[in-house]
């Protein structure tokens, strides 16, 4: 056992002797990985009964997964919807496909943060609290459940490659090494700042001893190896797409700013420090209130490569982010962008917490508060979907779309050949309600699945209330297909309300919605 992982060889020893052979079940791997995976199925059994419509970042992903595609968005790197594309196979572009995909990938963030913390943690029910920490992230605790496809793959990527390379600085030999290359391969294929993340974890190697010895093992210049060969297709797309991919890049970074209006420099550096704060939440809150005694400082016969390396990893990650705000095109950062690099901080804590020690009644307190926030989180998605419409500003998990299908088909559309939606809102959902049809969109104009024969149907669907712009390049797009609408004032307005529950005594929001149905045959779309 490495010396970072322990207060000292006696104390484990006394441990081990006393305590392992009566661990509980739920304290043991099969136990964790039973209970987590219960959860998440159950998660999964929620998502197509409380809302059959499909939210964000999740509609990109259905609409995406039409087809398979060594790449597909300019925006978005392609791991998460070879996923879809997979499950879509066999369930269809359902809600429950989306379901199983995500919460899946949920799954994955609890294991791999579960295994990190065996290599670094000797005490089981650290191990475990440290597996269940997770969820007590804002990202991952609440808000992957109406919203974030990309992060939660990119903190799945960050905690397998953690895993990856505190195994390996362990045990040296090239099966460790090709895990590393296969998880740092799928995190570039994840997220884009997923780099950021992974090399401060490579770089943080350099600060211990152990590390240095990876570094400098023959098997880590194939772990390089392995991670480009993963990430090799989606390279030759890009490369086959030419500058538009860059262009896109480019305005997607900037946010569509230029040098001239980019934020003052502490307005950058306190968005990086606030991101940081608020990705942590409310774990640095939990926690440190239970544990309150892990805050003093460590005594130097407690500390470890494990904490070093941590804590290096830490700095490098906060220097990552500084730095890309203040010499890359970025105008500002957020949580959600942030959080896949700061949890592996929640084994920093728990691998502190050890040596210092746990004591009965704070780790009672923390099984208490794992259990309230799984009651909490599932009752509060029913009253998200319930209540919501009567509070929320746009509505996405509550937005109509089926009764919007129901409206079509009433008027003639027989589900088949192609719609032009006008946002990737639409597109996501019309697949879902017509999974026979092509989708394409102006949101993303470089996703072309496989047309027919050009004699099917051609829908044009959109919101009334787009933006301006929005507007502009929809209706550029839909000339570009061969669609001349007739004038505005001659489509039929749809409106459609957004119901929430009768117990609530407030009117129903209501989305306006418009569409054509062009005459047959329209070789530029159908």
């Amino acid at each position: 056992m490495p010396a970072g992982c322990l207060l000292t060889a006696t104390s484990f020893t006394r441990y081990g002797q006393e305590a392992a052979p009566r661990t509980p079940w739920p304290l043991r791997p099969a136990g964790f990985i039973s209970l987590m995976a219960l959860l998440q199925v159950i998660h999964i059994a929620l998502r197509p009964v409380l809302t059959p419509v499909v939210g964000t970042d999740d509609v990109d992903q259905v609409f995406f997964s039409q087809f398979l595609a060594a790449g597909y968005s300019y925006e978005i790197p392609p791991l998460y919807t070879w996923l879809m594309w997979i499950v879509t196979q066999v369930l269809g572009p359902t809600v429950l496909a989306v379901g199983i995909v995500k919460y899946s990938i949920v799954f994955l963030i609890h294991l791999f943060t579960y295994l990190g913390a065996r290599k670094i943690i000797a005490d089981p029910r650290l191990q475990v609290a440290a597996g269940l920490s997770p969820m007590t992230l804002y990202p991952i605790g609440w808000r992957l459940h109406e919203a974030d496809a990309y992060g939660v793959l990119s903190a799945a990527c960050m905690m397998a490659l953690v895993w990856a390379v505190l195994a390996v600085m362990q045990d040296r030999r090239l099966v460790r090494y090709i895990a590393v290359g296969l998880t740092l391969g799928a995190g570039l294929l994840a997220s884009g700042y997923f780099g950021i993340g992974a090399l401060a974890l490579l770089l943080a190697l350099l600060f211990v001893a152990e590390g240095r010895r990876t570094l400098l093992h023959w098997g880590f210049p194939v772990a390089i190896v392995v991670a480009a060969l993963v990430v090799l297709p989606w390279g030759l797309w890009i490369l086959d797409q030419g500058q538009a991919f860059w262009d896109r890049a480019y305005q997607v970074l900037t946010e569509g700013r230029t040098a001239a209006n980019m934020p003052p420099g502490y307005h950058r550096l306190f968005k990086v420090i606030e991101s940081f704060v608020l990705a942590a939440f409310p774990f640095w809150v939990i926690f440190p209130t239970i544990f309150f005694y892990v805050l003093r400082r460590l005594p130097e016969s407690a500390k470890g490569w494990g904490g070093r390396f941590l804590w290096s990893y830490f700095a490098l990650a906060l220097l990552g982010f500084l730095l890309l705000v203040f010499f890359a095109p970025v105008p500002s950062i957020n949580a959600f962008r942030v959080y896949p690099a700061v949890l592996p901080l929640v084994l920093l804590f728990f691998w502190r917490l050890e040596r210092f020690g746990v004591q009965r009644r704070a780790i009672r307190w923390t099984w208490l508060v794992f259990s309230i926030l799984v009651i909490v989180v599932i009752q509060a998605r029913f009253m998200h979907i319930e209540a919501g419409p009567a509070y929320c500003k746009v509505c996405r998990m509550q937005a109509p779309y089926p009764d919007v299908a129901a409206l079509l088909r009433q008027e003639g559309y027989d589900g088949k050949g192609t719609v032009i939606a006008g946002d990737n809102y639409v597109a996501g959902n019309v697949r879902v309600n017509f999974p026979e049809a092509r989708v394409i969109t102006s949101r993303f104009p470089e996703v072309d699945p496989p047309a027919d024969d050009g004699k099917g149907s051609c829908l044009v669907l959109w919101h009334d209330d787009m933006r301006d712009n929005d507007r502009k390049r929809f209706l550029a797009f839909v000339a570009e297909h061969g669609i001349v609408l007739p004038p505005m004032e001659e489509i039929p307005l749809r409106i459609v309300e957004v119901r929430h529950t009768p117990r609530i005594s407030m009117p129903n929001r209501t989305i306006q919605m418009r569409y054509f149905l062009a005459p047959q045959p329209t070789p530029g779309c159908g």
